[in-house]
């Protein structure tokens, strides 16, 4: 295996160096040099290396919160939107039945 390939399988290990560049706080091509010249558990990595853990305590956090009372509005504009739409496509409203007079017919018989 190539050093590309060892340094994509170390960072494979610490998401949170994605999170770093997506910051810009570094680039990749620095976390490649210190890699390089450093290894893999050097302490040049330790602010680097943050684990993330409990995600479902994370996702339980952000359940609670969320504003309930803003989700209710929001619900409640997307279901009279709806409602709306509905009445515009409304089939029965359109259709109009044509019924044809009789030839011999005039219009005030």
């Amino acid at each position: 295996m190539d050093k590309k390939e060892e340094f994509k399988t170390f960072v494979r290990r610490y998401p949170s160096f994605a999170t770093y560049v997506q910051n810009k706080t570094t680039t990749w091509q620095e976390l490649y040099e210190l890699w390089d010249m450093y290894g893999d558990d050097d302490s040049v990595f330790s602010k680097y290396k943050t684990v993330v853990t409990n995600d479902l305590t994370n996702v339980i956090n952000s359940i609670r919160n969320i504003n309930m009372d803003s989700v209710k509005k929001n619900l409640s504009n997307i279901e009279k939107g709806i409602k709306l739409l509905q009445d515009f496509v409304k089939k029965d409203d359109v259709v109009e039945t044509y019924e044809p007079r009789p030839i011999y017919k005039r219009f005030e018989d």
